[in-house]
């Protein structure tokens, strides 16, 4: 298969809402909706994720905030009616963030770990909605914090079950080691993976202000002060896969869903970006221009008969990339825009589920002219 790039003059539209596709969000989140935070105490969602989900929300994405219990057992600004306060502290720090709604729960603080797996499993299971990414602390809770690990662990075993994947936010290295030296607390970072951990630019300005909220936990507190100190302007995050024979499930489901002669071309670009994102996933290529480049990369006509003759655009995943296919004719815009019928096709080989190889096809969306 030969691609190139097309003049100005051949170029497709780029994708609807490109312009809040923020670029220094990681290709594998391109077409990426709706996030579902969790996190185990209020000011988790400010102190540690609020840079990374500052630039969810900037890239377009709606997130929502599950917080598991009320913090009442904190040692800092302990008294009759923390619970309270730091619920209020929690709204208001999700005001400055700019989340979608903020939900705390009443499950005990500083015991999530030795509660029965299905009961949190089963909270956060009801909260899914349809949220296509699970945020949270890496594994290790980023402190060690017990709490901590629960609410990861529950959050990635329900987001793995239903074919989501999750993004984990975590320390390097050198920071983590820096803090342990200083405060003797047992921070933890995130290990190096293929690709991954991706650094983010992050706005630390408007996560201060979402810090501030939170004032009976000490935001200004000397460890946190120095984190963000050594961190300056960058968060790393990692994004931890489901099986792919769930997410490929999830995904071919809504492709069929969207796919249909009636689909709005907002969706069916929607297409095009969720598999760009599972692509940047699989592959261990530099996706962030392609996470940008819309509809640019076109098929030469005729160079590959086994797309069918009346197609007037379609997407491919391989192990290791993504091929964007578009007809070669003047009206490809017009009709992209327009009726068609599309299909989609789910590789079910296990060779193929377990990408042993390249370039194996894993999913394939076709969209063709009505007849």
């Amino acid at each position: 298969m030969t691609l190139t790039m097309p003049s100005e003059t051949s170029a497709l539209p780029p994708f609807p809402g490109a312009e809040r596709q923020a670029s220094h969000l990681p290709a594998a989140l391109c077409g990426v909706q709706h996030a579902l935070v969790v996190v185990a105490h209020p000011d988790d969602e400010s102190f540690g994720l609020g840079g990374v989900l500052l630039n969810l929300i900037s890239g377009g994405v709606s997130v929502r905030l599950l917080c598991l219990t009320a913090g009442e057992a904190s040692t800092v600004g302990a008294g009759p009616d923390l619970s309270r306060r730091r619920k209020q502290e929690l709204q208001r720090a999700a005001s400055e963030l700019g989340l979608d709604s903020a939900e705390l729960m009443d499950l005990p603080d500083g015991r999530l770990s030795g509660l029965a797996s299905g009961e949190i499993d089963g909270l956060v299971a009801s909260r899914l909605g349809d949220c296509d990414l699970v945020v949270v602390f890496e594994p290790d809770g980023v402190t060690g914090h017990p709490d901590h690990r629960a609410a990861t662990a529950a959050a990635e075993r329900v987001a793995f079950e239903h074919g989501i994947p999750c993004l984990e936010w975590g320390l390097a290295g050198e920071v983590a080691e820096s803090l342990r030296r200083q405060f003797g607390v047992p921070f933890t970072h995130i290990d190096h993976m293929g690709s991954w951990p991706f650094e983010l630019i992050v706005d630390r300005q408007r996560q201060r202000a979402a810090i501030s909220c939170h004032l009976s936990q000490d935001p200004s507190n000397p460890v946190l002060e120095r984190r963000l100190d050594l961190e300056q302007n960058r968060e790393l995050v990692f994004l931890r896969q489901p099986p792919m024979t769930k997410r490929l499930a999830r995904l071919g489901l809504e492709f069929d869903r969207l796919a249909t002669e009636r689909a709005p071309v907002e969706s069916r670009l929607l297409l095009l970006r969720r598999l760009l994102g599972l692509g940047a996933a699989l592959g261990e290529e530099p996706w962030s221009n392609w996470s940008r480049c819309g509809l640019g990369w076109r098929l030469v006509a005729g160079e590959d008969q086994s797309w069918p003759p009346d197609l007037v655009w379609g997407a491919e995943v391989v192990v290791g990339g993504v091929a964007l296919i578009t007809a070669d004719r003047a009206d490809a815009p017009q009709l992209l825009a327009g009726p068609g019928a599309g299909r989609v096709i789910v590789a079910t080989s296990p060779r193929l589920q377990a990408g042993s190889g390249a370039p194996l096809r894993m999913l394939r969306l076709e969209v063709t002219a009505p007849r």
